[in-house]
């Protein structure tokens, strides 16, 4: 806005109007102005100073020197990291200017800040930072327990808090290689739980080592069999190596089918033998009538059969058990459920387990 479009306006508002404006605060109207320093010009040559290249008496766009663009990206980084703590103390003033490069000038397309996450070698920090407090939780978890040792963890730590102290002088790629490095000895020290794996699942993913990711996820399903928030992580890494048929876990494991699962009917059968044995039950089959047992429970379930029995009492099923492949497929839900076992489905992931209650 030229300063004669200001005139006749009060004096206050034209003060107003011209700090609204960044180019005029910046350069004030075309030279330095009094408002605020200008950043430095280039020309057409691109050197600092030079002035337009164009003799419009114009300012040329504004490009920042070669020379102070490491002070300049400094500045901002800081500035971001203040706002980003003022907006987690609750400060409203924080939140508002949290985007650097949302206001004026504060971040050029062309040259992100370098102190802005993500963009400078730093967005491995999330993970360098979950790994830390992962294997902090399993020290203590595991410190007072008889016959657990921690001091595989306690190295790991240590190693974590190196590459913490000193993780700027390295790229993502590299902070997250040496975060896989700690996490996948942590989990060879036999101590850790559920949430290292995960950690190291997520590490992987980064690094897209998928099927490292996979074989990390379902060690923590191991873990943990209740652990309902893996499910879905595995479906999207399974979907990602090309395996789309359904999965099966029992206690954590996966059972090892030769005659794959189906769905009828909404309904998830598999073959039971190997199912059974998972469960610790034992299988008996005998002219198309097959009988489980486990802990003085039994089920019988007979091919075709849409009703079944619970220790002599009958009970309707929505899809019967069949034959296929030579093997007997019966309903994974009712089987689970009968021998009092909570039963997940998440996208074509099934979970057998004890109740939550039984995990804890």
């Amino acid at each position: 806005m030229g300063k004669g479009a200001l005139k006749g306006l009060p004096a206050a508002l034209a003060a107003a109007v011209l700090l609204a404006s960044p180019a005029a605060y910046a350069a004030g109207e075309g030279g330095t102005g009094a408002g605020a320093p200008a950043a430095p010009q280039t020309g057409g040559s691109g050197a600092p100073g030079s002035g337009p290249s164009d003799g419009s008496g114009q300012s040329a766009p504004e490009q920042r020197p070669s020379d102070s663009e490491k002070a300049w990206k400094k500045e901002k980084g800081k500035e971001y990291r203040e706002r980003k703590a003022g907006m987690k103390a609750g400060s409203p003033d924080a939140a508002a200017g949290m985007n650097p490069g949302a206001d004026e000038g504060q971040t050029r397309p062309d040259q992100p800040d370098a102190n802005r996450p993500g963009e400078d070698g730093k967005s491995g920090l999330r993970g360098l930072d979950r790994a830390i407090q992962v294997i902090e939780r399993n020290i203590e978890k595991n410190s007072n327990k008889p016959g657990r040792s921690v001091e595989a963890l306690k190295k790991v730590l240590e190693k974590l808090m190196e590459l913490k102290n000193r993780q700027g002088d390295q790229s993502d790629e590299e902070t997250d290689r040496e975060v896989e490095s700690a996490l996948s000895q942590a989990a060879a020290a036999g101590e850790a739980d559920e949430e290292v794996f995960k950690a190291l699942a997520e590490v992987r993913k980064k690094l897209n080592e998928i099927a490292g990711a996979v074989q990390a996820l379902e060690e923590a399903l191991k873990q943990n069999p209740a652990d309902q928030s893996v499910l879905p992580q595995l479906r999207e890494l399974y979907d990602a190596l090309g395996k789309k048929e359904i999965q099966v876990f029992v206690n954590g494991l996966r059972p090892n089918f030769d005659v794959p699962p189906v769905i009828e009917n909404g309904r998830t059968l598999v073959p039971i033998r190997r199912v059974a044995e998972a469960l610790g039950a034992t299988v008996d089959w005998k002219d198309g009538t097959v009988m489980i047992q486990k802990g003085g429970k039994t089920v019988v379930l007979r091919i075709g059969d849409p009703s079944a029995e619970v220790d002599g009492r009958q009970v309707s099923l929505d899809v019967p058990a069949k034959l296929s492949g030579g093997r007997t497929l019966v309903p994974l839900r009712f089987v689970g459920e009968a021998f009092g076992m909570a039963v997940d489905y998440r996208d074509g992931i099934v979970s057998v387990h004890p109740p939550a209650s039984q995990n804890g």
